[in-house]
């Protein structure tokens, strides 16, 4: 295509025409940002001679304000010393503890549902850093509106302890002197406070808490407020309004919580002591779907939720209740010493105060725990050494993260700070566990024996057909699949199975019965058509198959170690049961006599209904577990032989 001269002049003008609307356009934009700047340097003219105005009159007013502050001052320090003269002086002429911390004391409050709970104390206190109250002027409004109804005061003792005393005279002139009331805590609330350690032992600060309990709400409240990597969200304090309230005078009740699912122990243990006039209730926080659920029995009270919102509320609203109605409580599970789900924790550096538990321990309640297993509190290398290499057999020796020295230590160290008593239930005593809050033998873990009764009625889905002459054995092993690896096989079930292979191809008349992972509440019905149970070849003591066995009055093969830590004695139940001993490599000799000695097995299976019903029987456990909490209340040494059968 040519493009000819005027092309081009056609082309030029269409540019010139562009750049000079582009031009005018950027002058319009130009003016308009001048003129928006010139208003904007006027407006800022405007406010700085608007401040400058607002600096003037604030000045005045502060001038203005100081004698109204001097005199607000003024009139808080008369209603703070005339309250202080009517209604804490003559309480100090009726509680000398008070009137001995002289002029200087200090003052600190929280509430807890009704109540307003005062703390006084000396400003040289050694331990007044660790503890804080709520701010008085937010007291105000509670005295008020009348939602306090007591007042409870904690005083020093001359023992260097803690006492707690109720005053209607108190709360009746908080009623007639409100402002007064208010003033008073103002002036005497501690107003300088040094700043909490960046690195705390969490060891130290329970111990700390468990010794200074009374103070226990002051302890909390300064824990939210420094946000203590060994303290945090400290529920249930979190919410005082649904705190339960402090008791005067305890009772000594004869009733027991039994917290969190074990097996069927808690709930035959409960049923034991209603029959001996007991209130005693079954707490589980166990959600319906977990898989743990085929081995328990059920519980009288589940606070689970799938909400865990909601699941806090019913958990807050059943503790609330729990002081006032319960003198005992025994749970189980590692790292489960709370009510909350959100307190759970079992590691070598816990930083998580179960609150709760040291709450009940406020009120009195006599706490107890239940181990499962060795690792429960028990070092793997005192378990190690004590049974010459069990752990050898043992999947867990190579799993840290299950089974390590440092994590039952810890959490031996927690049991002793929390629980007034722990009891082994026949498991070995490893020197971490040898002390004087420790019961060694039976007395939780008990069976009802009807429910376990040799002349059971079988269902027709559980029953065994057998051929004439055939001799069952039965064995079994909860999570199977995961406490069996090659070699390592704590229970012996792969010398189980051998064994009756080889009576099988001796011509005997053997069968074995294996269960695992089938639910405990129709367990029994394949073990009571059982003429010999195996319990296990290598751990050494008798667990739950075997107590089960015995009461069904079956003969039973088991491992028995009765060795203890010095300077103990060999355990006497391990010693007395009518069980035949066996290892791995005895079983096979072991079994044959049995199955050949049909007398002997008949007369062990008598011996052992005897001896279940007088060790492991409910009406014996609940008498022993009875006999425990009276003997922690009057301070007598809990473990003792007339605990058990003659």
């Amino acid at each position: 295509m040519i493009r000819t001269p005027l092309d081009f002049l056609r082309r030029s003008k269409a540019w010139k025409d562009y750049v000079e609307q582009a031009l005018l356009l950027l002058s319009s934009r130009h003016g308009k940002l001048r003129r928006a700047l010139a208003k904007s340097i006027l407006r800022h003219r405007a406010l700085r001679r608007d401040n400058e105005r607002l600096r003037t009159e604030l000045a005045w007013l502060e001038q203005e304000m100081l004698p109204l502050r001097r005199r607000f001052a003024a009139t808080k320090r008369l209603q703070a010393r005339h309250f202080h003269q009517e209604a804490i002086l003559p309480i100090m002429k009726e509680i000398g503890q008070i009137a001995a911390l002289g002029e200087t004391y200090e003052i600190l409050a929280a509430r807890r549902e009704a109540q307003l709970v005062i703390l006084f104390a000396s400003p040289n206190d050694e331990q007044r850093d660790e503890l804080a109250g709520e701010q008085p002027d937010g007291l105000l409004q509670p005295i008020l509106d009348a939602s306090i109804s007591e007042v409870a005061l904690i005083v020093p003792e001359p023992d260097g302890g803690h006492g707690t005393h109720r005053s209607d005279a108190l709360l009746g002139a908080i009623r007639r002197m409100p402002l007064e009331a208010v003033a008073w805590l103002s002036e005497r609330y501690p107003q300088q406070q040094r700043a909490a350690p960046n690195n705390i032992d969490y060891f130290a600060t329970l111990s700390s808490l468990v010794a200074d309990i009374d103070r226990l709400d002051f302890r909390a409240i300064q824990a939210a407020k420094t946000a203590s990597i060994a303290l945090p969200a400290p529920l249930p304090f979190d919410e005082p309004q649904m705190l339960p309230k402090l008791r005067f005078a305890e009772p000594r009740r004869r009733s027991a919580l039994l917290l969190h699912n074990n097996y069927y122990h808690f709930n035959c243990l409960s049923a034991g002591l209603r029959e001996r006039g007991w209130d005693a209730v079954t707490v589980s926080l166990e959600s319906p779907d977990s898989a743990q659920q085929q081995f328990f029995h059920g519980q009288d009270v589940s606070l689970f939720d799938s909400d865990p919102a909601a699941m806090v509320r019913k958990t807050r609203d059943f503790f609330r209740t729990v002081p006032e109605r319960f003198g005992a409580l025994h749970f189980c599970g590692q790292g489960y010493p709370t009510f909350f789900s959100e307190l759970v924790e079992n590691n070598e550096n816990p930083r998580i105060v179960p609150w709760d538990l040291v709450e009940l321990r406020r009120h009195g309640i006599t706490i107890g725990y239940m181990p499962s297993g060795c690792l429960d509190g028990g070092l793997q290398s005192s378990i190690r050494e004590q049974t010459d290499g069990l752990c050898r057999r043992c999947v867990w020796e190579l799993r840290p993260d299950v089974c390590n020295d440092a994590r039952s230590l810890a959490w031996n160290r927690k049991l002793a700070l929390l629980c007034d008593w722990v009891g082994l239930e026949c498991d070995h005593a490893t020197p971490e566990r040898v002390g004087h809050k420790t019961v060694y033998g039976p007395v939780v873990t008990t069976l009802d024996p009807n429910l376990w009764r040799p002349d059971l009625d079988i269902p027709d889905d559980m029953r065994v057909e057998r051929g004439p002459g055939e001799i069952l054995i039965y064995h079994a092993v909860g999570n199977y699949a995961s406490r069996r690896s090659g070699e390592r096989d704590i229970k012996g079930t792969g010398a189980i199975k051998a064994a009756v292979e080889a009576l099988r191809a001796e011509g005997l008349p053997v069968r074995l019965i294996f269960a695992h992972d089938l639910p405990s509440t129709r367990v029994r019905f394949l073990q009571v058509q059982a003429d010999i149970v195996v319990d296990q070849l290598n751990y050494g003591r008798y667990g739950a198959n075997a107590r089960e066995a015995l009461m069904l009055g079956k003969a039973t093969i088991c491992r028995l170690r009765p060795d203890q830590a010095a300077p103990l004695p060999p355990l006497r139940p391990i010693v007395d049961v009518p069980m035949v001993d066996a290892d791995e490599l005895s079983i096979t000799d072991k079994l044959r006599a049995l199955v050949l000695g049909p007398d002997r097995r008949a007369s062990l299976g008598a011996q052992a209904r005897a001896f279940a019903l007088a060790w492991h029987g409910q009406d014996a456990c609940a008498e022993r577990y009875e006999r425990v909490i009276d003997r922690i209340r009057a301070g007598l040494p809990l473990d003792s032989p007339d605990l058990y059968p003659a």
